[in-house]
């Protein structure tokens, strides 16, 4: 069974974020391969979604349980639904994930947006050695075309993968014309999942009316 490493923004806090980390992870393994998520923290994210002691300083006691609260209940979800890699990765280590999967998964979400990412380019494989499988599926940036300053970055890691597919329709063309490959327009991986399959996440209703 073939080994796949998910690498996307899974340590959140953000609904939209979490589930399509679920869907993609959820939909791979319904494929039939051996599905895990790279457990890797990204300074721009951790910085974006945590919270810290600067934070604090501006939020009201029932806001700072609040988020604790929420913080908790996110992290005991995916230790439910999720398969997460033992070791936790950061920029200075995540070298130590290649040859560990027979492929590297990109997406989805904002993985491309370099503004959010700190200018991460772990989210273009940039550690990966040559040989290394690597597919994107619904990797975003945000906005339909490429910064005329960012294509530069994005041509050099992106002409590696073996296969690409984005979720704006606007930067199938922008890549293409920067790799010289063909790029798809896909969904979002929420859409996999069936209203069978997302039903179980439905609590009843407390309120009737």
């Amino acid at each position: 069974m073939k080994r796949i490493g998910l690498l996307t923004f899974h340590d959140t806090t953000n609904f939209g974020s979490w589930l399509q980390t679920y869907a993609l992870y959820e939909k791979v393994r319904q494929l039939g391969y051996n599905a895990e998520i790279i457990d890797y923290r990204c300074k721009g994210i951790e910085l974006r979604e945590k919270l810290s002691i600067d934070k604090m300083h501006s939020m009201s006691i029932e806001s700072i349980i609040l988020q604790i609260k929420k913080q908790i209940a996110f992290y005991l979800y995916s230790q439910k639904y999720l398969r997460i890699s033992k070791k936790k990765y950061t920029k200075e280590n995540i070298y130590m994930a290649n040859g560990k999967y027979d492929m590297y998964l990109l997406g989805s979400d904002l993985v491309w947006d370099l503004n959010i990412t700190y200018d991460d380019t772990t989210y273009m494989f940039d550690f990966l050695n040559e040989g290394n499988a690597r597919c994107a599926y619904a990797a975003s940036s945000g906005r339909d075309h490429i910064p005329e300053l960012q294509r530069d970055v994005f041509k050099k890691y992106l002409k590696k993968f073996n296969s690409i597919s984005v979720r704006e329709i606007g930067m199938v063309n922008d890549i293409e014309e920067l790799i010289e490959k063909e790029v798809n327009h896909v969904c979002d991986p929420t859409w996999l999942l069936n209203y069978d399959e997302w039903k179980n996440f439905i609590k009843k209703r407390k309120i009737k009316e």
